[in-house]
């Protein structure tokens, strides 16, 4: 069973990894050990669910800089 962990480079992201067996992280800015997507594009995200083909998708992605937001 394969789950994919969008935001996998964040504090609660990084948590999930390491008690997910046979999880795939996802970063866009800090990168980390996975796969790097941009949460803005609905393209990449639709690819990376079509090629990596998981049984679970986490949504552990989040912006925590609110001048930004």
């Amino acid at each position: 069973m394969v789950t994919l962990i969008f935001g996998g480079s964040g504090q609660l992201g990084q948590e999930l990894g390491k008690r997910v067996k046979n999880a795939i992280m996802t970063f866009n800015k800090k990168q980390i050990q996975g796969i790097r997507i941009d949460l803005e594009n609905p393209l990449e995200i639709e690819d990376a669910i079509i090629k990596l083909r998981p049984e679970t998708i986490i949504n552990a992605a989040a912006m925590t800089d609110v001048d930004e937001c």
